[in-house]
């Protein structure tokens, strides 16, 4: 029986493989380099990693010329009486042959898997760069892969194995079904909708599929709690006497407020006033702000000024998360402090305000300058909801901020002072 060898020439780094009968040879080179050491590491019984591809590869080859072995045994193939040169292209043969139908699986492989939902999603995952939006996209995966795990949900096959076929309505209805039982709110629900949709979406652009559930299953958005406040209780906030690690608290909410709302990872991530403005990109939509700092709020940024960014919750806070976090907590405890009869010198608190939240600051401008008849798209354009008549025109662009200058002034004259 023929014996084979891998080797390498002198001088050479090309991989050779050596078939060996009846004291006679052949050569050739199989198409992969290495050096001597790389070789010798991935012929071993513990390769180094960074040669466990040239071992697996070389394993393979090996595999099959012990199986052409086998066969030739099995066969009765009389090699005494063969030509090495007959020998050596048989084999070849052979292994090319076994190579082809290797690669022919493979590709039918990488085929079937540009077809599986839960591949594509991961993939599409995996690419994004925006920390919010991955954090919901990976959310929405893990609720799903937890629904197909479900024995008792309505699932049909296993997460790995569904393909955009298997996303019909029935699955979506089904999904649904189960996020309820799982006491998901409509909103909560709607976002993973959302980023199935949006996902199944860019399958279609890439040609992936032809199939859309969405055209039959309807996302119906629940209607949101009002969160603004009246003018009073605007104004009693505004004046409450909160203790004293509750002040800046406060304080950062009446600045959100008074810079139209803005969003307090904004906030956090200020760093500098030019010519009287703050001037930033939201980190949720990426558009440009320019709000003009108005006295009042210069107030608070001086009294609260920070070292690392404008103000000093980024010294005291670590991530703009954290900050928020406790800012809605501590916004919820404002209110009355009564000891508690008895020993322990516990405290009762009453909330003035039991559902405050940093939010409230941005609805609460914008229903306070509807009252004050102060134009819907004046409005919208100070909250960065449209991008103004023609962002293109420098003579447009003063306009726009003069309007939302105004208008920001009239509400904080309002609140303030009572000036309408």
């Amino acid at each position: 029986m023929f014996t084979f060898k891998f080797f390498l020439k002198p001088t050479s780094k090309a991989i050779q493989l050596r078939i060996t009968n009846n004291r006679k040879k052949v050569e050739w080179s199989l198409g992969y380099e290495a050096t001597a050491e790389q070789l010798d590491d991935a012929l071993s019984d513990s390769p180094k990693v960074e040669n466990i591809y040239l071992s697996s590869t070389l394993g393979d080859v090996r595999k099959r010329l012990k199986e052409i072995q086998l066969d030739f045994i099995r066969d009765n193939t009389d090699l005494d009486n063969m030509e090495i040169k007959q020998l050596g292209k048989l084999v070849k043969g052979r292994i090319s042959a076994s190579e082809a139908i290797d690669q022919d699986e493979e590709e039918k492989r990488k085929e079937n898997e540009t077809k599986l939902f839960g591949k594509f999603y991961e993939k599409r995952m995996n690419a994004k760069a925006n920390k919010g939006y991955k954090a919901s996209i990976e959310s929405t995966f893990k609720k799903m892969q937890a629904f197909c795990a479900d024995k008792d949900s309505d699932h049909g096959k296993p997460f790995d194995e569904l393909t955009f076929e298997d996303i019909s309505l029935r699955w979506l209805n089904a999904f649904d079904e189960w996020m309820v039982k799982d006491d998901l709110k409509q909103n909560s629900r709607n976002i993973h909708f959302k980023n199935i949709r949006t996902v199944i979406n860019r399958a279609i652009d890439e040609e992936l599929t032809e199939k859309y559930p969405f055209r039959r299953f309807k996302i119906h958005p629940e209607e949101t709690r009002k969160r603004s406040m009246t003018i009073e209780s605007l104004r009693e906030l505004f004046d409450y006497p909160v203790e004293e690690y509750q002040k800046i608290y406060l304080d950062m909410f009446k600045l959100i407020f008074m810079l139209i709302g803005i969003n307090s990872t904004d906030l956090y991530n200020l760093t500098e006033i030019v010519d009287g403005r703050i001037e930033y990109r939201r980190a949720k939509t990426h558009r440009l702000y320019s709000i003009k700092v108005e006295p009042e709020a210069m107030e608070i940024i001086e009294r609260w000024k920070g070292e690392k960014n404008l103000l000093c919750i980024a010294d005291r806070w670590p991530n703009p998360k954290e900050f928020n976090k406790y800012m809605n907590i501590t916004l919820k405890k404002i209110g009355k402090r009564q000891k508690v009869p008895g020993r322990g010198g516990k405290i009762k608190i009453t909330p003035a305000f039991p559902e405050l939240q940093t939010y409230w600051a941005r609805h609460s401008w914008a229903t306070l300058a509807a009252d004050l008849d102060i134009p819907d798209a004046t409005i919208s354009l100070a909250l960065g909801h449209s991008g103004g008549t023609n962002p293109t025109t420098a003579i447009y662009i003063k306009r726009d901020l003069k309007k939302m200058d105004e208008a920001n002034r009239r509400v904080l004259n309002y609140v303030l002072y009572g000036k309408e």
